[in-house]
């Protein structure tokens, strides 16, 4: 009986033990979510307003139908598959934050969020933080945009 009974509290407090695992890996999980929901490099929606300073105009959307033909880009506009993105391309090839324009200074940057198929900017894959020339084409998995300031 002894043997029975030590073999049920060692046990019990494996038991006990995961549990406490658990829940301290699903609070990291929530948090790192959160963490990198308040920290993304394009949180702010871009407006529709008609007196934006640059715009991205659709010139194809392959088999993914996009919400508008133009974009306004005022501070910063996000590309990607997820809901709270500016334009949101809705493929498979489309990471969920997949591409960034930013604002800086008199400057437009186009930034890949590390998405896993790349950005391409005129037909080649971006590395590093570019400036957008007025006529350059993005692409974002089959969707591609013309930047126009």
């Amino acid at each position: 009986m002894t043997g029975t009974a030590t073999l049920l509290t060692i046990t019990s407090i494996l038991l006990q033990y995961s549990l406490l695992l658990f829940v301290y890996f699903f609070l990291f999980r929530v948090l790192k979510l959160a963490y990198a929901e308040f920290n993304a490099p394009c949180h702010s929606k871009a407006s529709d307003d008609t007196h934006a300073i640059a715009r991205l105009t659709v010139v194809a959307t392959g088999k993914s139908p996009l919400s508008a033909t133009q974009y306004s880009i005022d501070e910063s506009m996000a590309i990607g598959r997820s809901d709270h993105n500016d334009i949101i391309v809705d493929d498979s090839f489309v990471s969920a934050e997949h591409a960034c324009i930013t604002a800086v200074k008199q400057d437009f940057v186009l930034t890949d969020l590390n998405s896993t198929n790349g950005t391409y900017l005129n037909n080649g894959k971006i590395a590093e933080d570019v400036v957008l020339q007025p006529g350059d084409i993005i692409r974002v998995g089959p969707a591609s945009f013309k930047f126009e300031r």
